[in-house]
């Protein structure tokens, strides 16, 4: 199953990324938190309907 990641939760993980790396001067947690961003989406693969649905505006979220 393909996962499909947001604009805007894209930009929250790059943002968040960037802060370790650049600011924080802490690439070993950058990278530790890039590896575990990959792997959350990952495990989510297989478990399309994991997680309580989202009452918002965008059908089919959940969280």
């Amino acid at each position: 199953m393909k996962i499909e990641v947001y604009p805007r939760a894209e930009a929250d993980i790059i943002r968040q990324f960037r802060y370790y790396l650049v600011d924080q001067d802490a690439p070993n947690v950058a990278f530790h938190f890039r590896e575990a961003v990959i792997e959350s989406v990952e495990q989510l693969k297989p478990h399309p309907k994991m997680g309580t649905r989202f009452r918002g505006s965008i059908m089919g979220l959940r969280s």
